[in-house]
């Protein structure tokens, strides 16, 4: 939690924020949606609003150790995004500002659903599971083509030579 200098805040209606919230800190050590990679590091402004008290408007960065959902590898997702909250002036004299739940909400906001390492990535093969970004699969010409697709089969390799004389 940081706190904010209310009298700093009423004097020049605004107050710079700078702060990091370590990627060890008990708060995030506790969230099982996400593995923190870095640090969540803040930049933003609280400023005084006569209609809702206060507002907190910044930018968050940060990395999350994510699993790519094709090939299952571990990689860094950096996430770059805004947070504008409204805070209650009465909350933010007594006790500060704690930003942890809007961090922890954003964060979860902006998570992609299906994490991929790279948009290219191509994942499994679906019989021996070695992974096709990095080695070409034997087994890929045994598999058995479902008859009722053996027509799109034959669309895609004729794609394939057209594609291969160009």
């Amino acid at each position: 939690m940081f706190k904010i200098d209310i009298n700093l805040l009423k004097e020049q209606k605004w107050v710079e924020v700078d702060y990091t919230e370590s990627k060890s800190s008990v708060f995030f050590k506790s969230i099982k949606e996400f593995v923190l990679a870095d640090d969540v590091k803040i930049d933003g402004r609280v400023i005084l609003d006569d209609n809702v008290g206060a507002r907190f408007v910044s930018k968050l960065n940060t990395a999350l150790l994510s699993e790519c959902s094709r090939c299952l590898n571990k990689y860094n997702e950096f996430i770059e995004t805004r947070i504008d909250v409204e805070l209650d002036y009465r909350e933010l004299e007594k006790n500060g500002v704690d930003i942890q739940q809007e961090i922890l909400s954003t964060v979860l906001l902006v998570m992609p659903m299906k994490p991929l390492c790279k948009p290219s990535c191509r994942g499994l093969c679906i019989s021996c599971g070695c992974n096709l970004n990095t080695e070409r699969c034997k087994c890929s010409e045994k598999i058995k083509v479902d008859t009722r697709l053996e027509k799109l089969s034959e669309l895609l390799k004729k794609m394939e030579k057209q594609n291969g004389k160009s």
